[in-house]
């Protein structure tokens, strides 16, 4: 993760639900381009 990200605690718990607003913040971008392989959250 990026040190500047902007949760101050980061728990095992929060994970998947960082996870998922990272998945729709990025799922656009990522289908614009079709390049989930590179994606380390989209590819799991």
């Amino acid at each position: 993760m990026n040190e500047s990200f902007s949760f101050a605690t980061v728990t095992q718990a929060d994970l998947p639900l960082i996870r998922q607003m990272y998945q729709a913040a990025f799922k656009p971008i990522s289908l614009k381009y079709q390049d989930d392989q590179t994606d380390p959250f989209l590819n799991h």
